[in-house]
Protein backbone atom coordinates (compact mmCIF):
# COMPACT_ATOMS: atom_id res chain seq x y z
CA UNK A 1 0.00 0.00 0.00
CA UNK A 2 1.45 3.42 -0.94
CA UNK A 3 2.58 5.58 1.95
CA UNK A 4 0.21 8.40 2.92
CA UNK A 5 2.80 10.28 4.95
CA UNK A 6 6.60 10.52 5.04
CA UNK A 7 6.56 8.90 8.48
CA UNK A 8 5.26 5.70 6.86
CA UNK A 9 8.32 5.45 4.64
CA UNK A 10 10.72 2.74 5.75
CA UNK A 11 13.69 4.94 4.92
CA UNK A 12 12.34 7.65 7.24
CA UNK A 13 11.79 5.14 10.02
CA UNK A 14 15.35 3.85 9.65
CA UNK A 15 16.70 7.41 9.67
CA UNK A 16 14.75 8.20 12.83
CA UNK A 17 16.00 5.06 14.54
CA UNK A 18 19.56 5.95 13.53
CA UNK A 19 19.19 9.48 14.92
CA UNK A 20 18.01 8.10 18.25
CA UNK A 21 20.91 5.64 18.30
CA UNK A 22 23.40 8.41 17.50
CA UNK A 23 21.98 10.50 20.35
CA UNK A 24 22.49 7.65 22.79
CA UNK A 25 26.00 6.87 21.58
CA UNK A 26 27.17 10.48 21.77
CA UNK A 27 26.20 10.70 25.44
CA UNK A 28 29.54 9.01 26.09
CA UNK A 29 31.51 11.68 24.20
CA UNK A 30 33.78 14.01 26.25
CA UNK A 31 32.05 17.00 27.84
CA UNK A 32 34.31 19.45 25.99
CA UNK A 33 32.88 18.19 22.69
CA UNK A 34 29.30 19.02 23.67
CA UNK A 35 29.03 22.11 21.48
CA UNK A 36 31.32 20.95 18.69
CA UNK A 37 31.68 17.35 17.56
CA UNK A 38 28.78 15.96 19.61
CA UNK A 39 26.42 18.69 18.46
CA UNK A 40 27.49 18.40 14.82
CA UNK A 41 26.97 14.64 14.74
CA UNK A 42 23.56 14.86 16.39
CA UNK A 43 22.36 17.65 14.13
CA UNK A 44 23.63 15.81 11.05
CA UNK A 45 21.77 12.65 12.01
CA UNK A 46 18.55 14.58 12.63
CA UNK A 47 18.89 16.40 9.33
CA UNK A 48 18.40 13.11 7.44
CA UNK A 49 14.83 12.85 8.73
CA UNK A 50 14.22 16.52 7.97
CA UNK A 51 15.51 16.15 4.41
CA UNK A 52 13.32 13.11 3.76
CA UNK A 53 10.28 14.97 5.07
CA UNK A 54 11.08 17.99 2.88
CA UNK A 55 11.57 15.79 -0.18
CA UNK A 56 8.19 14.19 0.47
CA UNK A 57 6.55 17.60 0.74
CA UNK A 58 8.12 18.81 -2.49
CA UNK A 59 7.24 15.59 -4.33
CA UNK A 60 3.64 15.95 -3.18
CA UNK A 61 3.61 19.57 -4.33
CA UNK A 62 5.01 18.68 -7.74
CA UNK A 63 2.43 15.92 -8.18
CA UNK A 64 -0.34 18.44 -7.51
CA UNK A 65 0.81 20.82 -10.25
CA UNK A 66 -0.45 20.61 -13.78
CA UNK A 67 2.20 19.88 -16.45
CA UNK A 68 1.94 23.40 -17.85
CA UNK A 69 2.42 25.04 -14.44
CA UNK A 70 5.29 22.71 -13.62
CA UNK A 71 6.96 23.45 -16.93
CA UNK A 72 6.63 27.18 -16.31
CA UNK A 73 8.28 26.85 -12.90
CA UNK A 74 11.12 24.72 -14.25
CA UNK A 75 11.74 27.23 -17.04
CA UNK A 76 12.66 29.79 -14.38
CA UNK A 77 15.29 27.52 -12.86
CA UNK A 78 18.81 28.24 -14.09
CA UNK A 79 21.72 26.10 -12.91
CA UNK A 80 24.78 28.34 -13.05
CA UNK A 81 27.25 25.90 -11.52
CA UNK A 82 27.44 22.37 -10.12
CA UNK A 83 29.69 21.76 -7.12
CA UNK A 84 30.84 18.52 -5.48
CA UNK A 85 29.19 17.84 -2.15
CA UNK A 86 30.91 17.24 1.18
CA UNK A 87 29.87 16.18 4.67
CA UNK A 88 29.25 19.87 5.37
CA UNK A 89 26.95 20.39 2.39
CA UNK A 90 25.13 17.15 3.26
CA UNK A 91 24.37 18.84 6.56
CA UNK A 92 22.89 21.78 4.67
CA UNK A 93 25.68 24.32 5.13
CA UNK A 94 27.35 26.18 2.23
CA UNK A 95 30.66 24.44 2.80
CA UNK A 96 31.88 24.51 -0.81
CA UNK A 97 32.63 27.90 -2.30
CA UNK A 98 31.16 28.60 -5.76
CA UNK A 99 33.50 30.09 -8.34
CA UNK A 100 32.22 33.61 -7.72
CA UNK A 101 33.36 33.40 -4.10
CA UNK A 102 36.97 32.91 -5.16
CA UNK A 103 37.02 36.50 -6.38
CA UNK A 104 38.69 38.35 -3.52
CA UNK A 105 37.90 41.86 -4.76
CA UNK A 106 34.69 43.73 -3.96
CA UNK A 107 33.70 47.20 -5.06
CA UNK A 108 32.07 49.71 -2.72
CA UNK A 109 28.55 48.85 -3.86
CA UNK A 110 29.11 45.14 -3.20
CA UNK A 111 30.49 45.85 0.27
CA UNK A 112 27.44 47.97 1.10
CA UNK A 113 25.17 45.18 -0.14
CA UNK A 114 27.00 42.62 2.00
CA UNK A 115 26.71 44.88 5.05
CA UNK A 116 22.97 45.22 4.48
CA UNK A 117 22.62 41.45 4.25
CA UNK A 118 24.52 40.94 7.50
CA UNK A 119 22.65 43.66 9.37
CA UNK A 120 19.30 42.30 8.18
CA UNK A 121 20.22 38.86 9.47
CA UNK A 122 21.29 40.28 12.82
CA UNK A 123 18.05 42.26 13.17
CA UNK A 124 16.06 39.11 12.43
CA UNK A 125 18.09 37.15 14.98
CA UNK A 126 17.66 39.80 17.68
CA UNK A 127 13.91 40.00 17.00
CA UNK A 128 13.54 36.23 17.18
CA UNK A 129 15.53 36.11 20.42
CA UNK A 130 13.44 38.90 21.99
CA UNK A 131 10.20 37.18 20.99
CA UNK A 132 11.39 33.90 22.52
CA UNK A 133 12.47 35.40 25.86
CA UNK A 134 10.62 33.76 28.74
CA UNK A 135 9.62 30.76 26.64
CA UNK A 136 10.91 27.23 26.92
CA UNK A 137 11.87 26.30 23.37
CA UNK A 138 10.32 23.08 22.17
CA UNK A 139 12.69 20.12 22.13
CA UNK A 140 12.95 16.99 20.02
CA UNK A 141 11.41 13.63 20.91
CA UNK A 142 14.49 12.82 23.02
CA UNK A 143 14.66 16.23 24.64
CA UNK A 144 17.39 17.54 22.38
CA UNK A 145 17.86 21.19 21.42
CA UNK A 146 19.79 24.13 22.80
CA UNK A 147 18.29 26.71 25.13
CA UNK A 148 17.94 30.25 23.79
CA UNK A 149 21.04 31.35 25.70
CA UNK A 150 22.99 28.40 24.31
CA UNK A 151 21.92 29.27 20.75
CA UNK A 152 23.20 32.82 21.20
CA UNK A 153 26.47 31.48 22.57
CA UNK A 154 26.75 29.02 19.71
CA UNK A 155 26.27 31.76 17.10
CA UNK A 156 28.96 33.88 18.78
CA UNK A 157 31.32 30.91 18.86
CA UNK A 158 30.70 30.05 15.23
CA UNK A 159 31.26 33.66 14.19
CA UNK A 160 34.60 33.58 16.01
CA UNK A 161 35.56 30.60 13.87
CA UNK A 162 34.45 32.39 10.71
CA UNK A 163 36.54 35.42 11.68
CA UNK A 164 39.57 33.17 12.03
CA UNK A 165 38.85 31.61 8.64
CA UNK A 166 38.89 35.02 6.94
CA UNK A 167 42.06 36.03 8.77
CA UNK A 168 40.72 38.26 11.54
CA UNK A 169 41.08 38.01 15.31
CA UNK A 170 37.90 37.27 17.23
CA UNK A 171 37.23 39.77 20.04
CA UNK A 172 36.64 38.97 23.70
CA UNK A 173 34.17 40.68 26.02
CA UNK A 174 32.98 40.49 29.61
CA UNK A 175 29.46 39.17 28.93
CA UNK A 176 27.42 37.63 26.09
CA UNK A 177 25.68 40.89 25.13
CA UNK A 178 28.97 42.76 24.80
CA UNK A 179 30.53 39.77 23.06
CA UNK A 180 27.73 39.69 20.49
CA UNK A 181 28.14 43.41 19.75
CA UNK A 182 31.92 43.18 19.56
CA UNK A 183 31.77 40.14 17.29
CA UNK A 184 29.43 41.87 14.87
CA UNK A 185 31.67 44.93 14.74
CA UNK A 186 34.63 42.66 14.06
CA UNK A 187 32.73 40.93 11.24
CA UNK A 188 32.07 44.25 9.51
CA UNK A 189 35.69 45.31 9.98
CA UNK A 190 36.94 41.98 8.64
CA UNK A 191 34.63 42.24 5.63
CA UNK A 192 35.97 45.67 4.70
CA UNK A 193 39.60 44.68 5.26
CA UNK A 194 39.31 41.48 3.25
CA UNK A 195 37.47 43.21 0.40
CA UNK A 196 40.16 45.90 0.30
CA UNK A 197 42.92 43.30 0.02
CA UNK A 198 44.33 44.18 3.45
CA UNK A 199 44.26 40.55 4.60
CA UNK A 200 46.71 38.15 2.92
CA UNK A 201 45.01 35.37 0.98
CA UNK A 202 47.01 32.78 2.92
CA UNK A 203 47.70 32.42 6.60
CA UNK A 204 51.12 32.10 8.26
CA UNK A 205 51.07 28.32 7.75
CA UNK A 206 50.10 28.58 4.10
CA UNK A 207 46.41 27.75 4.46
CA UNK A 208 43.95 29.56 2.18
CA UNK A 209 41.81 32.16 3.89
CA UNK A 210 38.19 32.79 3.03
CA UNK A 211 37.35 35.57 0.64
CA UNK A 212 35.02 38.33 1.78
CA UNK A 213 32.27 36.81 -0.37
CA UNK A 214 32.50 33.36 1.20
CA UNK A 215 32.83 34.94 4.65
CA UNK A 216 29.55 36.83 4.26
CA UNK A 217 27.83 33.78 2.78
CA UNK A 218 28.71 31.62 5.79
CA UNK A 219 27.98 34.24 8.45
CA UNK A 220 24.62 35.19 6.93
CA UNK A 221 23.58 31.58 6.34
CA UNK A 222 24.42 30.55 9.89
CA UNK A 223 22.63 33.37 11.67
CA UNK A 224 19.49 32.90 9.55
CA UNK A 225 19.53 29.14 10.18
CA UNK A 226 19.23 29.89 13.89
CA UNK A 227 16.61 32.59 13.36
CA UNK A 228 14.42 29.92 11.80
CA UNK A 229 15.29 27.45 14.55
CA UNK A 230 14.26 29.89 17.28
CA UNK A 231 11.04 30.85 15.50
CA UNK A 232 10.14 27.21 14.81
CA UNK A 233 10.83 25.98 18.32
CA UNK A 234 9.24 29.01 20.01
CA UNK A 235 6.06 28.47 17.98
CA UNK A 236 5.87 24.91 19.31
CA UNK A 237 6.73 25.95 22.87
CA UNK A 238 4.43 24.46 25.53
CA UNK A 239 4.24 27.87 27.22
Amino acid sequence: MPAKDHRELRVYQLAFESAVRVYELTKAFPAEERYSLTDQIRRSSRSVCANIAEAWRLATLVDSLSPSVLEAHLAQLVVVERLPGTATTDFGAPGVAPTVDHDRSCDAATIRRFEKILRAGWRAFDQAARSARGKTLATGPRGGGRSLEAIVGHVIGADAGYLTAVGWKAPKAANPAEQLTATREAILAALRASAAGEIPSRGPRGGARWSARLFVRRVAWHVMAHVWEIERRAARSPQ
